[in-house]
């Protein structure tokens, strides 16, 4: 049963301060004065004249109603409002995550000047690497490799980046990581002691430790995973075009975007920041990953040692 606060909690994420109805023991508590409120109430089943529609979502300009069959629907507005309407029996965990990704997206699209980016990021020598590329690539269990190395764990799935002064920075998310038993099991946790992220799958939340600081970092590489059908790994750096594709491939919400009429500022905000990032493609084998080659590869690359 989803969790209704009656006393709103506060919470700290993305650049964000909340105030919530929903518990969100993932995020960071915060005494700031809110910007967002979260409530839980009765979700219309439709918009009054939306401009886009499909089969689980409609948008307009200033909102997005989605729906995620026996979880919840969802309603973002102007990016300072967010109503959940859980679904009878939908798990807490549930509700959250789509919340904790799909939400907070549409969320940093409508206030504008943040590009949610389908990523992993870790801090390593004062800066954030971003781990990206398709889902089942491998980002969240490269990323768990390098905290075991000593990195900090900035986000998983989810990685905000905005321009600042020059320069590309991320927005720390939540530490915590989403892994496969099997990588569970790697790393040395007993998949018995921790929550599933969905109830009916194998895949569950390792938390780690949070980063030494909440502050933006600027972000030093972005790594785009691409599995290849030959041994080795290979490092590319992508060309201005290729840097483009890979930022509008990797946008958490780019289905949303027409409907509420930020394709534009969309596109504005991905050219302005693909200048300003380090790109590389690495390529590696399909298969089980080796993720100590993969993080060793990477940490030369950057030459911070291991």
């Amino acid at each position: 049963m989803t969790e209704v606060k009656v006393n709103l909690d506060v919470y700290r994420t993305c650049g964000m301060v909340l105030s919530s109805a929903l518990a969100l023991p993932e995020l960071e508590p915060s005494e700031a004065f809110p910007d967002v409120a979260v409530s839980c109430g009765v979700v219309p089943r439709s918009l009054e004249t939306p401009r886009k529609h499909g089969l689980i979502r409609e948008a307009r300009p200033g909102q997005l109603l989605f729906e995620i069959r026996g979880v919840a629907r969802y309603l973002v507005e102007d990016g300072v409002r967010v109503t959940i309407d859980p679904s009878p029996g939908a798990s807490e965990s549930t509700v959250r995550l789509y919340f904790l990704n799909t939400v907070l997206a549409v969320l940093l699209h409508q206030r504008g000047g943040v590009l949610p980016l389908h990523a992993s990021a870790v801090g390593v020598g004062g800066g954030a690497v971003l781990l990206a590329g398709r889902s089942g690539a491998g980002k969240s269990t490269l990323a768990a490799e390098l905290v075991r190395r000593g990195c900090t764990l900035l986000s998983d799935d989810l990685a905000p980046l905005r321009q600042t002064d020059g320069r590309a920075e991320i927005l720390p998310v939540f530490p915590r990581l989403s892994l496969w038993a099997d990588a569970v099991r790697h790393f040395g946790f007993s998949p018995e002691s921790l929550e599933r992220v969905l109830p009916e799958v194998e895949w569950y939340g390792v938390p780690v430790a949070p980063p030494p600081t909440s502050r933006p970092l600027p972000v030093r590489a972005v790594y785009f995973l691409t599995p290849q059908d030959r041994q080795g790994l290979t490092l590319t750096p992508l060309g201005s075009v290729e840097k483009v594709e890979a930022l509008l491939s990797r946008t958490v919400g780019m289905p949303f975007l027409d409907g509420m009429g930020l394709r534009a500022a969309h596109l504005g905000m991905v050219t302005r920041l693909s200048p300003l990032l380090s790109f590389k493609r690495l390529r590696r084998p399909t298969g089980p990953m080796c993720v100590a080659e993969i993080g060793d590869a990477i940490l030369a690359d950057l030459e911070v040692g291991t």
